[in-house]
């Protein structure tokens, strides 16, 4: 194992810092989502990305499992090590992609039941494709 210089040992921390942060926002965003959708409110804004992003500290643990070993050892982690959270990514990716086709199946049932219709267009300040408007009524689409 090579030992890493302190440039390399900051670049690891800032890495480990990343890999906290970033999911730690993303979770926080999702779950205010999720409180959102599930109170059902007149109109509301679907993003089928929302359980993806909850969940995406799944994939971002064993990257900071990685980052550790260098910033407080100062060595890189073993090859046998980063093969083994390679195939941890790779399962949890496989995962976060069935949930999430899941959850947007049984939460787009569920509000079709309770009456909610489609609105036709792009939701204000989404990009194509990463979000659906649905409304009680047709009429609520055009506010």
């Amino acid at each position: 194992m090579n030992k890493l210089t302190l440039r390399e040992r900051l670049s690891a921390a800032f890495v480990l810092l990343s890999t906290l942060l970033i999911p730690g926002i993303c979770t926080y965003f999702s779950l205010n989502d999720i409180a959102v959708y599930f109170s059902y409110p007149k109109t509301l804004t679907f993003s089928y990305f929302t359980i993806f992003s909850l969940l995406s500290f799944i994939i971002f643990l064993p990257i900071t499992s990685l980052s550790i070993h260098p910033v407080f050892r100062g060595k890189k982690s073993s090859n046998n090590f980063q093969r083994k959270v390679g195939v941890t990514m790779l399962v949890a990716a496989i995962l976060i992609t069935t949930t999430t086709i899941i959850f947007n199946e049984f939460y787009l049932n569920r509000i079709s039941a309770k009456g909610y219709v489609a609105c036709k267009g792009i939701p204000v300040g989404w990009m194509p494709g990463m979000a659906k408007k649905y409304a009680i009524n047709e009429s609520l689409c055009h506010k």
